[in-house]
């Protein structure tokens, strides 16, 4: 993970320091000028991107399509591991006529997608006599054993970012989107206190999403820009528990 970490980096970095490339129109080289066009000028434009997201699953209460052991008082905290993810966008710059002095904001519709494989749970909590709950409670931490499962989830989401009037070969971006995603997610394992109880269960869902990002995007040529951003991602599920992750995404677009 830190050797994928490392080369966004040093892409971001290599972005950032790029020189201003100077040429003739006349030579059908592009200039500075006209590179900075295909990211504020009119059209359409499509992107592919790909990356690396860190999942942070906020499962501070029940879900009640979770099967949970005789202890169903507390907290288990499902961890899964981090992944990849992909997504493609369509978009076109808004309010051309209207904003002045090149400032640009840009519409899209975004689809991505990504898995996360279940890698431990914990649950914490008081246990008690049957009928006597929570009275002679007694607190308890049990890490589950045997642990399996995973959640994928594919977010489609309307997005609106800005890019300020900035001259030079690398324009920054800022902005976010709102959406709705599809989540699909299980989970099973056996208690590692006892080996008696166990915890499974699955469920597929759709929830609310939305999104906060920020990145970079450079021209490559006439109709090609890279684009290097970050995502901060959120989906709010059904039993009080919210599906939040970090993403870094490096993509390609095509203006047209």
């Amino acid at each position: 993970m830190k050797s994928r970490f490392s080369v966004v980096l040093v892409a971001l970095a290599a972005l950032i320091s790029l020189p201003a490339l100077a040429a003739e129109e006349e030579k059908g080289e592009v200039s500075g000028t006209a590179q900075v066009d295909i990211l504020h000028g009119p059209g359409y434009y499509v992107t592919g991107a790909g990356g690396w997201s860190w999942l942070s699953f906020d499962s501070s209460k029940h879900y009640d399509d979770i099967n949970l052991d005789s202890r169903d008082v507390g907290v288990y905290d499902f961890n899964f591991d981090n992944s990849w993810i992909i997504s493609g966008a369509i978009g076109t710059r808004l309010f051309h006529d209207i904003l002045e002095d090149r400032d640009d904001l840009r519409g899209e519709i975004e689809l991505a997608y990504a898995k996360y494989d279940l890698s431990s749970i914990t649950a914490t909590g008081s246990e008690g006599p049957i009928g006597g709950f929570p009275v002679g409670s007694s607190p308890y931490v049990d890490h589950y054993v045997g642990v399996s499962g995973d959640v994928s989830v594919v977010t489609l989401l309307a997005n609106f970012w800005y890019d300020p009037a900035i001259e030079g070969p690398v324009v920054p971006y800022a902005g976010g989107g709102l959406g709705v995603a599809w989540v699909d997610y299980s989970v099973a394992g056996t208690s590692g206190n006892t080996g008696l109880t166990s915890i499974d269960g699955s469920k597929n869902e759709t929830d609310f999403a939305y999104q906060l990002g920020l990145g970079v995007r450079a021209p490559l040529g006439d109709s090609v820009s890279v684009d290097v951003g970050y995502r901060w991602r959120s989906i709010l599920m059904s039993g009080n528990a919210n599906l939040n992750s970090n993403n870094l995404l490096i993509g390609l677009s095509l203006h047209f």
